[in-house]
């Protein structure tokens, strides 16, 4: 009989309130402690799953017009949200270990941002002037991506392809990122 009560208690806790929120399309209701006694639903942005749980690993590859191919291993990027459908990441190196080797964290060039298109897919675009390492310059790329839950937020992907011009020199860029905690 205990158990009954405590799980009917239980229910009763998790369940009330659920549904009064108005969130956005790009928000979730979620269940959230304030303290041990202290909970409430609050919309809580889809980006957070992906932003505050763990920094992300990469490859990456760039091609040139000619063929010529430029691999590289990234490790440790964080990301952050900008707003509810703009997250931004490190590129193409850690932020926080280039401020403790050199005193100071770097630009904006050195990050880059993801303007997601559609709460359901999780598909994003890219428009955003970065530090390309391959033509060592700030470059435009232009191109489209995904955030791809495989079993829940914790093992995503975030996966895209895009294109810059340099020096009248077409190139390829394909990223693929795995989460790890």
């Amino acid at each position: 009989m205990k158990k009954i009560s405590f799980s009917i208690l239980t229910i009763c806790c998790f369940s009330c309130g659920r549904g009064e929120l108005e969130c956005s399309e790009w928000e979730r209701e979620q269940y959230v402690s304030n303290d041990f006694f202290d909970w409430e639903w609050e919309c809580v942005p889809i980006l957070h799953l992906y932003t505050y749980h763990g920094n992300w690993n990469a490859q990456v590859n760039i091609v040139d017009q000619l063929g010529n191919s430029f691999y590289y291993e990234l490790n440790d990027l964080s990301s952050n949200p900008i707003d509810l459908n703009i997250m931004e990441m490190d590129y193409p190196f850690n932020g926080l270990a280039y401020s403790q080797e050199n005193g100071h964290f770097p630009d904006d060039s050195y990050r880059i941002s993801f303007v997601l298109v559609d709460p359901k897919t999780l598909e994003f675009t890219i428009n955003d002037t970065v530090f390309d390492p391959y033509v060592e310059s700030n470059v435009l790329y232009n191109g489209v991506g995904q955030i791809i839950n495989n079993s829940g937020s914790a093992d995503a992907e975030i996966q895209f392809n895009c294109n810059y011009l340099f020096d009248d020199n077409n190139y390829s860029v394909s990223f693929s990122a795995t989460r790890y905690n």
